[in-house]
């Protein structure tokens, strides 16, 4: 990133940087008070508190049942947004897998992230219940 680098681009990058680095308390400073993370028609969290736990609660359930799970990501501008692509390199025993989703954030004014949005990626929820059977994995969800 550059200082020409759009600010939505810019705060979704320390955004993705903070949840790579499981360091939530940083990931909740980029956050509005009232942010909304939607995650499905079914599944929305409101507000910055409830947005962490939603992260937390993945991070803590993989962890819980993985050997090892490791955090990637970049971003991209979309228009007057930022897409953030995550990729999650998990083990358990023999098995592994990538998998990968994609979140699009739109800020305020003030460069607090106003709306996080998951983007799911065709074939990725196959691809991780195909590894969660083969790795004879209980997803807590």
């Amino acid at each position: 990133m550059t200082d020409s680098t759009p600010m939505v681009e810019q705060v979704a990058a320390a955004l993705a940087t903070a949840l790579d680095q499981c360091d939530f308390d940083t990931a909740a400073t980029l956050l509005h008070a009232q942010c909304e993370y939607v995650i499905d028609a079914f599944e929305t969290h409101v507000g910055s508190d409830a947005i962490i736990a939603s992260y937390r609660g993945a991070h803590d359930a993989a962890t819980a049942v993985l050997d090892s799970v490791t955090y990637e990501s970049s971003v991209r501008g979309e228009g007057p947004d930022a897409v953030i692509a995550y990729i999650d390199h998990l083990v358990k025993g023999a098995h592994r897998h990538t998998h990968r989703c994609e979140q699009l954030i739109k800020c305020d004014p003030d460069g607090r992230v106003i709306r996080i949005t998951h983007q799911p990626i065709d074939g990725e929820r196959e691809s991780i219940r195909a590894f969660f059977a083969a790795a004879e994995i209980h997803w807590p969800q």
